[in-house]
């Protein structure tokens, strides 16, 4: 039923909490957010806060700067994780020592 068509006056405020109800669950955080963070709600700012939000997402998928995250893991050779630790220790050189006195 088309509420034009039978001269029923929606206020403002109404027809934000309608559009705020008819929104999918995906978007329940954006509700919740604009509904307790505000005191009065009009159509005004409900559409301007549903454009700003479809931007942000627009923009954060079309960007093509990469986030990567580096990790590094255990292996899964044993053996190979055997022989890399003993080797990682450096050997110590054979030092010539000197006297502190004399200097030989």
């Amino acid at each position: 039923m088309n509420l034009k068509n039978v001269s029923i006056k929606i206020e403002s405020e109404d027809q934000a909490l309608i559009m705020l109800c008819s929104l999918s669950e995906f978007d329940d955080t954006f509700v919740d957010t604009f509904l307790y963070g505000k005191y009065n709600i009009s159509l005004d700012d409900v559409s301007n806060a549903l454009k700003y939000e479809e931007l942000k997402k627009i923009f954060s998928n079309s960007r093509t700067e990469g986030k990567g995250v580096v990790s590094r893991g255990k292996t899964q050779h044993t053996n190979f994780n055997i022989k890399k630790r003993f080797n990682v220790r450096s050997k110590s050189k054979a030092r010539k020592y000197n006297c502190y006195e004399c200097g030989e």
